[in-house]
């Protein structure tokens, strides 16, 4: 559903030619660049490569959104 939810407002913004902003990761403060597949969550680069998400399967943020439109 947030996969959907983000989709939905990039997408508005894009049509109505608005820049699109990115949200950030509460816990380190850089922008949210990846999507974990496993954990259905858009993660920042450090959290990649936490223990938690190392080993599962992630997409760049657009394609992830291509990807659940």
């Amino acid at each position: 559903a947030r996969v959907l939810e983000v989709a939905k407002r990039l997408s508005l913004q894009a049509a109505r030619g608005e820049m699109v902003e990115e949200e950030g990761c509460e816990r380190h403060r850089e922008p949210l660049k990846v999507f974990c597949k496993d954990d259905g969550a858009f993660i920042c680069v450090i959290c990649r490569e936490s223990r938690a998400h190392r080993s599962h399967t992630m997409l760049p943020v657009r394609d992830a959104v291509q990807e659940y439109k």
